[in-house]
């Protein structure tokens, strides 16, 4: 759960001269010190034309809140592939764009350890000058913005550099913050009002707010940008905005402490956190479609880049993958840590 809300490898031959893939795996997470286990099967769909594997090269890594290290899965076959130690704990995560590299957040320790995805090693430490707890990373690639749940101000990253050029004055307690896909705008729900606050990044300033929820907490745009989602965990809603208009649109019921959410073009997906559970809403009607269970504590919503999978870190020490052409989870394995967040990257 977020902080602000928690063998040997030996013999591993066969006599018929087949390696034993499930024991070298174990091996790897014993010698990496995560606690790793062969994924379980929830679910196995006829296959789809409509899903799209992700690249086989494509590699997901998940920070918890109560690990000193990031995990790292080969998306195709969610075997863990490498465990990466850092300075401290993490309340969530980003990469760039193309992959390069990934921003782990540090709260505790007021910083962001930056990892080179291709030696899967910290690379650099930036200070941030106040508890980080979220992160958005531009479309672009060139800036990242960096919120806390114990302060009123965005930092801006430049990743070229990895310093910080810029401080915001929001006034908002950020859980989480999103930029639209035309990196035009953030959007920073401020969890201390019941408002989203959105801040213009060509100037750097705040351009307007949207009321919305008790306790605005995710948030996130369709692929288009002409919509936004934000979670109310108070309010149990998610608050469908036009940017366009820059207002609430229609309220939908939205689960248990809906916490986070994530959107497709056609669907958009809160985890509840109190309700151990994905909400599924149709993006066109804004109608309930169904609820998928998942572990105990469901923090963070993340969709691979392609959209053909979300997956859902469980701070009950699971990670939960949904397969988005049939809306089930397919997938789930053990992780201890707490795990609070997702970042996707091509390598």
């Amino acid at each position: 759960m977020l902080e602000h809300d928690r063998n040997d490898a030996g013999d591993t031959g066969r006599a018929d001269g087949h390696v034993d893939r499930r024991r070298l795996l174990a091996g790897t997470a014993a010698a990496a010190g995560v606690a790793w286990v062969a994924p379980t099967i929830v679910s196995a769909p006829a296959a789809s034309a409509a899903t799209v594997p992700p690249p086989a090269s494509l590699q997901a890594y998940v920070v918890g809140n109560q690990t000193n290290s990031v995990a790292v899965f080969d998306v195709a076959t969610l075997a863990l592939v490498a465990s990466i130690a850092t300075p401290g704990t993490a309340t969530a995560i980003a990469s760039t764009p193309d992959g390069s590299r990934v921003y782990v957040v540090h709260a505790l320790l007021s910083s962001i350890s930056v990892i080179d995805t291709a030696t899967n090693t910290i690379v650099a430490s930036i200070p941030i000058g106040f508890g980080p707890n979220a992160i958005a990373m531009a479309p672009t690639g060139s800036r990242a913005y960096v919120g806390g749940n114990g302060s009123n101000v965005v930092a801006v990253v430049d990743i070229a550099t990895n310093t910080v050029v810029a401080s915001i004055a929001t006034g908002a307690l950020a859980r989480r913050l999103a930029v639209d896909p035309a990196n035009t705008e953030l959007y920073v729900p401020s969890s201390s009002a019941t408002v989203a606050v959105i801040v213009d990044l060509a100037t750097n300033a705040v351009a307007g707010t949207v009321p919305v929820g008790n306790t605005p907490s995710g948030i996130a745009f369709d692929p288009s940008g002409a919509t936004a989602y934000v979670t109310n965990s108070a309010d149990n809603t998610l608050s469908i905005i036009d940017t366009a208009l820059r207002s609430v649109t229609a309220t939908v019921a939205a689960g248990s402490s809906p916490i986070d959410v994530s959107a497709t073009s056609t669907r958009v997906y809160a985890t509840n956190l109190f309700g151990s559970s994905v909400w599924v809403i149709d993006a066109a009607s804004h109608a309930f479609v169904t609820s998928i269970a998942v572990g105990a504590f469901p923090n963070d919503a993340a969709l691979t880049p392609d959209g053909s999978q979300l997956w859902v870190p469980c701070g009950a020490n699971a990670v939960f993958v949904v397969d988005t052409a049939t809306d089930s989870a397919t997938a789930s394995f053990p992780l201890v840590g707490a795990p609070a967040s997702v970042a996707f990257a091509a390598v």
